[in-house]
């Protein structure tokens, strides 16, 4: 069934970014823009979708599920100041696929930045993701509402 449900409390909608999230057509529009001519775009795991206009990140697919949305929104909660997680402006459902709309995180992946790092620099990055693990494991969840797995 195609749903959609976003958050009004969202910097997304205080922000006026825009009236409403761009549709799963949109999305997939905007997709078909980005993949050389002649790519194919599998409907199962297709790149996500940025709109840096809107400081939007969409990711979807066939794999995406309501329960990861969920529990980003989830963990976003409890580590907030502690850890940086996007924000989940909403998600739709379409044709049978799940689209998570959130914040764009600007920056480069550290995969493209590691091989020109100082070792301070790499040192840092160890310690930030140590204590995030950490963070991540303090974590409890209710019995009667479990989105992590064991």
């Amino acid at each position: 069934s195609n749903s959609m449900e976003t958050f009004p409390d969202s910097s997304f909608f205080r922000e006026k970014r825009a009236a409403s999230l761009p549709t799963p057509a949109e999305i997939r529009a905007l997709n078909g823009k980005t993949i050389k001519e002649g790519g194919k775009i599998s409907p199962d795991w297709p790149p996500p979708v940025k709109i840096e206009a809107l400081g939007l990140f969409v990711k979807y697919g066939a794999f995406v599920t309501v329960t990861e949305c969920q529990t980003q929104v989830w963990i976003r909660e409890k580590l907030q100041g502690r850890v940086d997680v996007p924000e989940v402006f909403g998600w739709a459902r379409d044709q049978g696929q799940t689209f998570l709309y959130m914040s764009l995180v600007d920056g480069d992946p550290l995969s493209q930045r590691w091989p020109d790092m100082t070792t301070p620099e790499r040192l840092t990055i160890c310690a930030e993701l140590r204590s995030a693990v950490s963070a991540w494991r303090s974590l409890r969840q209710d019995e009667d509402t479990p989105y992590v797995g064991q």
